[in-house]
């Protein structure tokens, strides 16, 4: 990298540099969620989250819903998806305040959702779903209301636990579009 390149790098970089605030949750419930930020997830500002408590994940999509009504797309990539979670999903569709849904799950679920795992090829079934398989461990959520992306990455799945989890919110349509790519490319079929 010659010496233009390295100083336009750097500008970019500060162009965007992101501030973080950390927030060391109890319990990560929709209003306690709300209440501690006393403000809207803001543009170009890392939101790095802990819980202690068991919570669901999809608490950052009530989030949503309840600050804008209704989510256009919501795409996710988790290892483990629990039953409860397929059926808020299908709930969130039925009742309109989730357009299209896409989760991307490891090629295990039926291993790791047991008996339970034709719940998941049944929520197919329900308009505006759909998932696909791959060797997947990640988790991420991708969110988009209006102009809207919010990109959630972090350590939880889709399934409620014990555990103490880490998460970070971050509002920006570049990763937003970055993992959406990836995440639908696994569309290649059940396994």
């Amino acid at each position: 990298m010659d010496t233009d390149q390295h100083e336009k790098f750097i500008s970019e970089m500060k162009d965007r540099a992101t501030a973080t605030k950390i927030l060391i949750l109890q319990n990560l419930k929709i209003s306690y969620l709300k209440d501690l930020i006393k403000e809207d997830f803001k543009p170009k500002t890392l939101y790095s989250i802990v819980t202690q408590k068991k919570i669901a994940r999809y608490v950052f999509t009530e989030y949503v819903i309840k600050k804008y009504g209704v989510i256009d797309e919501l795409l996710l990539s988790t290892y483990r998806i629990g039953t409860k979670t397929i059926k808020v999903f299908k709930r969130y569709l039925q009742d309109g305040s989730v357009k299209k849904i896409h989760c991307l799950v490891s090629q295990n679920y039926k291993m790791l959702l047991k008996d339970k795992a034709s719940i998941l090829d049944e929520a197919e079934k329900t308009p505006g779903f759909s998932f696909s398989l791959a060797y997947n461990h990640s988790k991420i959520s991708l969110i988009k209301s209006g102009d809207i992306y919010m990109v959630v990455t972090g350590s939880g799945n889709y399934s409620e636990n014990d555990h103490i989890e880490e998460y970070q919110v971050l509002i920006d349509k570049g990763l937003y579009n970055f993992h959406k790519e990836w995440i639908l490319g696994g569309q290649n079929g059940k396994t």
